[in-house]
C-alpha cells in the first residue's frame, strides 16, 4: 500500500506541474498505411514477399501530447515483444555490439518487459542505443531523472530535429556533465496506436554520446543523429485531428 502512496503523490506531481497525458473525446486519425515500394523492373511478381514497414507514433514526451508528434516507419520490429530484440547489430555503415550495463539492476528497477542496450560504432565514433519497452507507466521518466539522482549536472534542454527520410521528428536534447566527463543524450518516446495506451505497448527511444572538451556541442549529436536515421525509414503525413 504504501509503495501505491508514493506512486499515486508521484502522478500528482506530474499533474501540478502539467506532465499528465491530455484526456480527450476526439476520435484520433488512424494510423497511415505505409506505401508500398515502386516496382523497379518489369517482370513477374517476386516469389519472396517484400518487407513490411512498421509504423509507429512518436513523440517528444511520454504523458504529454505534444505539437511534435508524428507516424515514423521502421523496418524493424519494435513493438513490446521478443521482436525488439531482434534488431540487427549493423545499421548501415555502424556497427554494434551489447553493452555492459547492470542489466539485473534495471530490469529490477525499472522493470520494462523488455530493454535493449547497444554500442554502436562507426569510424571510432561511439553512441549507445538504449530501448526500454514496456506495458507499464511506470517504467518510463526522463534521464535527467537518473542523471541527478546520481550527481550529474544537466542542462542545455531543447528540442533537437532529427532527419529522417523524407522528413524529421523532434527529440529532446539534454546535456550531463560530471567529474569532466560530459554526456549528450536524445529520446523520444514511441506507441503502437494513436491511442497512445501504455497498456498496449510504449517504447522509450535513448541515443547517448559523450561530448569532448571543447567540441562544439551541435556537432557532437551529428552520430546520433545518423544513428536514428538508420533505425527509421520515413515521416508519414499523418495528423492527429
Amino acid at each position: 500500500m504504501a509503495g501505491w502512496v508514493r506512486y499515486l503523490v508521484v502522478i500528482g506531481l506530474l499533474v501540478a506541474a502539467g506532465g499528465v497525458a491530455v484526456v480527450t473525446m476526439t476520435r484520433p486519425a488512424p494510423l497511415p498505411v505505409s506505401p508500398a515500394p515502386a516496382v523497379s523492373r518489369p517482370g513477374p511478381a517476386p516469389t519472396v514477399p517484400p518487407l513490411r514497414d512498421w509504423v509507429f507514433i512518436q513523440d517528444v514526451d511520454g504523458w504529454l501530447r505534444t505539437p511534435h508528434e508524428a507516424a515514423v516507419t521502421t523496418l524493424y520490429d519494435l513493438r513490446v515483444g521478443p521482436g525488439i530484440e531482434s534488431l540487427p547489430l549493423t545499421l548501415g555503415s555502424w556497427v554494434g555490439r551489447e553493452g555492459n550495463a547492470d542489466r539485473e539492476f534495471v530490469m529490477g528497477y525499472l522493470k520494462p518487459d523488455y530493454w535493449v542496450y547497444r554500442r554502436y560504432e562507426r569510424n571510432g565514433e561511439v553512441v549507445w542505443l538504449s530501448l526500454i519497452a514496456s506495458r507499464d507507466a511506470r517504467s518510463f521518466h526522463p534521464p535527467e531523472v537518473c542523471y541527478q539522482a546520481q550527481g550529474w549536472s544537466v542542462g542545455g534542454r531543447r528540442l533537437e530535429p532529427v532527419p529522417i527520410g523524407r522528413g524529421r521528428i523532434q527529440a529532446q536534447r539534454v546535456v550531463a556533465a560530471k567529474d569532466g566527463l560530459v554526456h549528450g543524450v536524445l529520446y523520444w518516446y514511441l506507441w503502437m496506436n494513436p491511442q497512445r495506451e501504455v497498456a498496449e505497448g510504449c517504447v522509450m527511444v535513448k541515443l547517448t554520446t559523450v561530448i569532448a572538451e571543447g567540441e562544439d556541442w551541435d556537432a557532437a549529436f551529428q552520430g546520433c543523429k545518423d544513428l536514428a536515421a538508420m533505425l527509421f525509414n520515413d515521416v508519414l503525413p499523418w495528423h492527429r485531428y
